[in-house]
Parts: C-alpha cells; sequence; structure tokens
C-alpha cells in the first residue's frame, strides 16, 4: 500500500459519483430479489418509493418463476401488480408445471384448480397434446370424474380414440 491509497479505495467504495450511483442500484436489485422472494412487499415498495429505483425486469422475472415453480400464484399476482411488470415465462417452464397437474393420472378439483390459475397468470394454454394424453389416461383407468375437470380446466374437448369409438 501506497502513501497515495484513500480510504475510499482501501473499503472498495468509489469516489466517483457515478460509480458510486451504479453500486448502489446493483447493490438495491441484490435487496429487491431478496425482499421479492421473502414476500416483503411493504419493504419492496418502501426502498423503491425512497431511492427511486424499481426492481429490474430481471429481478422481477425472477420473482415471477420462484413463485411458479412453488405454485405460489398470490404472490406471483402481487408481484405483477405492486411492479407493474408482466410476466415473460418461458413457455417450456409452464408447460412443464401443466405436464406435473395432467400426467399424474388422476385430475381433481386442486388440480384443476391449479391449472386454471396457471392459465390465468401466465397467459399460456396446455398444450392440447398434454391435455388429449391426461383423458387417455384417465379413461385407461376408468377417472370419469377427473374427465369433467380436465374440460372444465382446459375447455379442450376429449378426442375419442379410434379404438374406442368403435367399441
Amino acid at each position: 500500500m501506497t502513501s497515495n491509497t484513500t480510504l475510499n479505495e482501501i473499503i472498495g467504495c468509489s469516489t466517483a459519483p457515478q460509480k458510486r450511483e451504479t453500486e448502489l442500484a446493483e447493490r438495491l436489485q441484490e435487496v429487491f430479489a431478496k425482499d421479492i422472494d421473502r414476500r416483503r412487499w411493504d419493504l419492496v415498495l418502501a426502498l423503491s418509493a425512497i431511492s427511486g429505483i424499481a426492481p429490474s425486469a430481471e429481478v422481477v422475472q425472477e420473482g415471477f418463476l420462484h413463485f411458479l415453480e412453488n405454485y405460489d400464484f398470490d404472490s406471483f399476482c402481487k408481484l405483477k401488480d405492486i411492479t407493474g411488470v408482466n410476466p415473460a415465462l418461458p413457455q417450456e417452464v409452464v408447460h412443464s408445471k401443466y405436464k406435473v397437474c395432467i400426467k399424474q393420472g388422476t385430475i381433481d378439483e386442486h388440480d384443476a384448480k391449479i391449472i386454471r390459475k396457471l392459465q390465468e397468470v401466465t397467459g399460456i394454454k396446455p398444450k392440447t397434446e398434454l391435455v388429449q394424453e391426461g383423458y387417455l389416461s384417465l379413461l385407461k383407468i376408468g377417472k370419469w370424474g377427473g374427465l369433467l375437470e380436465l374440460y372444465g380446466a382446459t375447455g379442450v374437448k376429449p378426442a375419442i380414440p379410434d379404438e374406442l369409438e368403435s367399441k
């Protein structure tokens, strides 16, 4: 360390105002990410109002993914409401959630509710092929109530397989 080394250099703080603002904005995004993850909406709103900096689109999208993974639709919607950011989720992620509900072989009210909510919050509908596979699975195991639940949740009519139609 030379005698020309400043305290700011030693502790890693910038003396340049623009660099300080950049460091503050980056740190705020880290705090926003943690507060969103913990559902601390009041802190997100307060910090945004005080700092004049909003959570970045990247931080918000990560929040959407986190809540989707945990089927936490209330927090998903709350995040959208307080940030004004629309979810931009990869379709394959959303379809993987549909697959979990539809492919398990039994569709009940709970599964149907999740399917409806997924459509509502993401704007992405389940693939018709997946829904048809769900119908076929339900037919094979005789879960007639599941057929109605799946239809009610998706609006996709079952296509009767040729081998069943001829009977």
